[in-house]
C-alpha cells in the first residue's frame, strides 16, 4: 500500500522560477504545504538544492528535489520546501488554501 503523504496536495496554476538552473516560467502541477510538483523541459539531479520564487506572490523559498520523472511533455520534478520562516509558512498556507493558486 502506499504511503499517506504529509500534507494535501493541490492542482495550482501557478509560474514558478527556478534560481539555481535560471528556469523561468515554469508550471507548477500541484503544491501541499510541504512541497510541490513542477513540469520542466530538462532532467533536474534528485537532491538538488533550487530556490523558487512565485510569480504573483513575494515569496521565494528554497527546497530540495526529491524525484525527477520522464513524461511526454517533459519531466516532472518533485520538491520538497526546506526550511521555513513563519512569514514563508503563512504565505504558503495562505495560497494553498486560496483561489491565488489558480492564477495562470
Amino acid at each position: 500500500y502506499a504511503t499517506p503523504r504529509a500534507y494535501d496536495r493541490y492542482p495550482v496554476e501557478v509560474r514558478v522560477g527556478m534560481s539555481s538552473r535560471v528556469l523561468q516560467g515554469l508550471r507548477a502541477a500541484d503544491v501541499s504545504r510541504g512541497g510541490m510538483a513542477l513540469r520542466v523541459p530538462q532532467p533536474i539531479p534528485v537532491s538538488s538544492a533550487v530556490i523558487l520564487a512565485f510569480e504573483g506572490i513575494e515569496l521565494r523559498v528554497n527546497a530540495t528535489v526529491k524525484h525527477c520523472t520522464q513524461r511526454p511533455d517533459g519531466f516532472l520534478v518533485g520538491v520538497e520546501f526546506g526550511a521555513l520562516t513563519e512569514a514563508q509558512r503563512s504565505a504558503i498556507e495562505r495560497f494553498v488554501s486560496s483561489d491565488q493558486r489558480h492564477v495562470s
